[in-house]
């Protein structure tokens, strides 16, 4: 959270992503709380099935550290942000690292999903 968030100081990603509302709209509560459950449930879930789940284990025979890398580079490039890339980056690199040492996706999946609901708490409360 700390790196991302000097990251967020000079790359302004998360207003490149467009996930925090301008303002808030009690009308769009429902809404809101169905993205938010994707954003903390869903996409951590999936993402860590592709990427360090499928994604690290065809890598791997080409070594743990090509592994890491390119797993994280398509994690970040996936998500389609030109200034969000770095802090996605090392975002990825971390959950692969985690991944590798636990031997389970299950760590990056609690990982991930309690940055993501961190974030969207944070940005709501900005």
């Amino acid at each position: 959270m700390i790196v991302e968030q000097v990251l967020e100081h000079f790359l302004h990603a998360s207003r490149e992503q467009g996930l925090e509302p301008s303002h808030w709209e009690p009308s769009k509560i429902v809404p809101f709380a169905l993205n938010a459950a994707v954003i903390v449930l869903v996409a951590p879930v999936a993402e860590e099935m592709t990427y360090r789940g499928l994604g690290l284990a065809l890598l791997l025979r080409f070594g743990p550290v090509v592994a890491v890398l390119v797993s994280a580079i398509a994690f970040a490039g996936a998500h389609g942000l030109v200034q969000g890339f770095p802090a996605l980056f090392l975002f990825g690199v971390v959950i692969a690292i985690v991944r590798l040492r636990s031997g389970s996706v299950f760590p990056g999946m609690l990982f991930h999903a309690s940055f993501n609901g961190i974030a969207l708490a944070l940005a709501f409360v900005r």
